[in-house]
């Protein structure tokens, strides 16, 4: 088995207040010659975001696909937002 590379960027956008809306930007390349299917990305952050799936369907080949989540922060401190990308055959987190 070999590692593939994958390019997937969360860019948070503003500042994090409790109790305020904010937006996270999620941007993933397909980095396989193939195309993906039943794509779905879940999103998830102790005291930001309850666990969220999106289903994104088809990811061509090589391509890119950018969403913005938005979220209300709960909690204060530092916290993380994690998502992951499920497909036909790859599975990134």
């Amino acid at each position: 088995m070999s590692a593939i590379r994958c390019a997937f960027l969360l860019q948070p956008e503003g500042s994090a207040v409790v109790g305020q809306k904010m937006q996270a930007k999620i941007i993933f390349t397909n980095p396989l010659p193939k195309t993906l299917k039943s794509a779905v990305i879940s999103v998830e952050g102790p005291g930001l975001q309850t666990p969220k799936r999106i289903n994104i369907g088809v990811v061509a080949r090589h391509s890119t696909i950018t969403l913005t989540e938005t979220f209300v922060p709960a909690k204060s401190g530092p916290r993380k937002l994690y998502f992951t990308i499920k497909t036909n055959i790859l599975y990134v987190f």
